[in-house]
């Protein structure tokens, strides 16, 4: 019986919102944030049920009924907060009120969610509408009211109440493409405190979205989440390819060995009738023995929180290019109320809770329909022996650590680039109070590969008895490093075979500590070295082997930072770099490295969630003016921050999601404007042109458009690199004078004035 402690692991813009503040994404941190240290009644206080009539909602456009996104699927930085709904590429559908209520704000922006309408209703809750095209015309003639009053494009408007009330099924507006991404309608339900909630969990939408199919397992991986775990003989993740045996029946057909703590994630996805798009997985069940350790369902997630999508998934696989895994387990830090109260580590396998042997696991996913598919596989929890192995004279001894737990011996000699393996019995050997002998002139034999093999077909690593002697010559290793969330992976190799195992030395808190290698082959090595090593800030390590031409070293001496949530930090990583975490800057301890790069330096460890964020300060040894701090991101490098004047000696900046990649660059191209084109015709006027910046980006709330000098609020699509205007304008016949000046984010500035000559004939 699996241990109950096994279970616990495994003017207008004056005007105050109704009640609430938010971004267009989701809302700012609040000052009631959770902490590590809150209770599962704090986390799940906002999430007992739905006060809502699900009855009451409507579909929200005449576009289609086609999902292109479900709701809670991975964004970079966060849950997809809604539905997103095929306008078939084409933008002009009307949007509908899904509900009774009134239009509590309107929010414009080139990014994002571009125009985005926010309805409340009787009972508190909100819907939302966003990448309008436009909206009707009476929020319309609202929102570029605003605009005009403000000078710009952008506009965050907050309604008083009843404003402009809205009835079921009006036309609140028209389907675009506004804000990030291809044409398509995202649409939203959010609670009293703006949590977004499954719109699939309204009976009529859920009813609208034909699905007959079941969630598609595709792989799954295992992963150690320490430095003593391993999984198939390794302490590297280890991904499995799954076989389809039915419609909803998967299974993994190789038995999967491990020992310690090891985490388990899927990739899956689900996908509706008539739509090529994969979907997330609504819920996700665990069971190992028959015995469910972990559960999940996304019908709602704290808007404030949802960054923590980065816990969700396995982000270290997500940024090896591997694929998207959802995690089987709860991440220390992760306070998501998404699992019904399990404590963190829940649905971890920890062998030192399960008996060693055969276990079978079960992973049930299910979609909003109710259909479900199941992977099925087995485990073996058994921990590899292992041994030591000396010669004397012309015999080689083994001392197994448990001799009882060994079912048997394989020897093998080198044959070309394989093995040819010998299969024994310890009682077939000869006990001797030096071990088990194995008689021979292995001298003459060449490189022997010895294994032991537990009762459960666990093997050891290998070991190798090279003949030769050591000369006075010395040889060369190579180190090679692999960085993980607690330990160091450090791989050491020769050209030639190592005569005995290399020895590995880190100068830790507690003086000097002996680090057991790991035979991969006569020439490579591989150690496992904890983190709580590090001493100083620093993780030293000494390595030496003995080859036929010689003893060999090398070193390594690595700047290594911890960080816990509960401390304040601030780490000098180098004469460039200050980095300053704040109490809760991130949700669990990490180790941070400051790395050089040909451009920069990059922040490591990148799969580190930040929760309160991280100020970096970055020296400047040739401050001039328009130079700024920038950013790796994933459409390439974003300004973060520009020196203040081109006298400082610092530029500051602030990491709000996770660590990266930071470099300075100096800006001083101004933005072009290209392939300008107008139209008047029968009261309307309309221009566009292309706008594109090199460099720090165009800064679009310092546009300024006139037409005769009088202000022209254009649309700007920073994607299609695009501005456009399209608006009613009485023009006398004749020639008039359109001047655009726009700025980079460095203050670059670029004109350009156009002569349009207008006819009413």
């Amino acid at each position: 019986m699996i241990p109950v402690r096994f279970l616990i692991l495994a003017v207008l813009v004056g005007f105050n919102p109704p009640h609430f503040s938010f971004s267009p994404f989701f809302p700012p941190l609040r000052d009631d944030v959770l902490s590590p240290g809150d209770s599962d009644d704090e986390i799940y206080a906002d999430f007992g049920s739905l006060s809502t009539d699900l009855e009451d909602y409507s579909w929200p456009t005449e576009a289609s009924t086609v999902l292109t996104s479900g709701f809670a699927e991975f964004r970079t930085t966060h849950f997809h907060a809604g539905i997103d709904i095929s306008t078939w590429s084409r933008t002009g559908y009307k949007v509908l009120a899904s509900r009774d209520g009134y239009v509590a704000r309107a929010n414009i922006s080139p990014y994002g969610y571009g125009k985005i309408l926010f309805l409340r209703h009787a009972d508190g809750y909100y819907t939302a509408y966003a990448h309008l095209q436009r909206f009707n015309d009476v929020i319309d003639q609202y929102a570029r009211s605003v605009q005009y009053a403000n000078r710009r494009y952008s506009a965050d408007l907050e309604l008083p109440p009843h404003e402009i009330p809205v009835l079921k099924g009006d036309v609140i507006g028209y389907t675009g493409n506004t804000g990030i991404g291809s044409p398509h309608l995202h649409f939203e339900i959010r609670d009293e405190r703006l949590n977004p909630v499954n719109p699939l969990l309204v009976p009529l939408f859920s009813k609208l979205i034909e699905d007959v199919t079941p969630p598609v397992f595709e792989e799954i991986a295992f992963t150690p989440l320490d430095y003593s775990s391993v999984v198939q003989g390794d302490h590297r993740p280890w991904i499995g390819r799954v076989k389809k045996i039915s419609s909803h029946e998967y299974r993994l057909s190789t038995p999967v060995y491990l020992a310690g703590m090891v985490g388990v994630s899927v990739k899956a996805f689900d996908r509706a009738n008539h739509s090529y798009y994969r979907n997330s997985i609504r819920s996700l069940e665990f069971y190992v023995d028959s015995l469910l350790l972990f559960n999940v369902r996304l019908d709602r997630f704290p808007a404030h929180e949802s960054k923590q999508i980065a816990l969700y998934y396995d982000w270290n696989l997500l940024q090896q290019r591997k694929g998207k895994f959802q995690k089987l387990y709860i991440e220390p830090g992760n306070r998501l109320p998404l699992y019904e109260r399990l404590p963190e580590s829940s649905g971890v396998f920890d062998s030192s809770f399960l008996p060693e042997g055969l276990h079978t696991f079960r992973v049930v996913a299910s979609d909003h329909r109710g259909h479900a598919s199941e992977l099925r596989g087995t485990t073996i929890v058994s921990v590899p022996p292992t041994f030591d192995v000396s010669v004397i004279g012309q015999s080689l001894y083994l001392q197994p650590s448990d001799a009882s737990a060994v079912r048997a011996v394989r020897v093998g000699r080198r044959r070309g680039s394989g093995w040819t393996m010998q299969t024994l019995s310890l009682a077939q050997l000869t006990s001797t109070e030096n071990g088990y002998a194995l008689h021979g002139k292995f001298a003459q034999v060449g490189v022997l590969r010895i294994e032991l093999e537990n009762h459960f077909g666990t093997s050891s690593a290998p070991q190798f008895i090279v003949p030769g002697k050591a000369s006075d010559r010395a040889g060369k290793i190579r180190l090679e490093k692999e960085f993980f969330r607690d330990y160091l992976y450090l791989e050491m190799s020769a050209p030639s075979a190592f005569l005995e195992k290399p020895r590995v030395h880190v100068s830790g808190p507690s003086g000097l500590a002996e680090i057991t290698a790991t035979a991969k082959d006569p020439k490579k090595y591989f150690a496992i070295i904890p983190y709580a090593l590090v001493h100083n800030d620093r993780l030293r390590v000494d390595v030496y082997g003995v080859f036929q031409n010689g003893m060999s070293s090398a070193n390594l001496d690595i700047p290594i930072f911890p960080v816990t949530p509960g401390e304040s930090r601030t780490l000098s990583a180098n004469t460039d770099v200050i980095l300053f975490f704040p109490h809760g800057a991130m949700y669990h301890p990490a180790y941070i490295r400051v790395e050089p790069t040909e451009t920069g330096y990059s922040l490591l460890p990148h799969d580190i969630v930040l929760n309160k964020g991280v100020h970096v300060q970055y020296r400047v040894r040739e401050p001039r003016d328009r130079l700024g701090l920038y950013m790796m991101e994933e459409r390439g490098w974003e300004l973060l921050a520009r020196l203040d004047s081109a006298a400082a000696q610092t530029i500051t900046g602030r990491l709000t999601r996770q660590l990266g990649s930071l470099a300075l660059f100096y800006d001083n191209s101004s933005p072009t404007i290209l392939n300008f084109t107008s139209r008047y015709r029968q009261g309307r006027f309309s221009f566009s042109f292309r706008l594109n910046d090199v460099g720090s980006g165009v800064d679009y709330n310092r546009t300024r458009i006139t037409l005769d000098n009088a202000l022209a609020i254009a649309e700007y699509d920073p994607y299609l690199h695009r501005v456009q205007f399209d608006e009613p304008r009485e023009l006398s016949d004749g020639v008039h004078r359109l001047a655009i000046e726009v700025y980079d984010k460095m203050g670059n500035r670029a004109a350009r004035e156009f002569s349009i000559r207008t006819s009413r004939r």
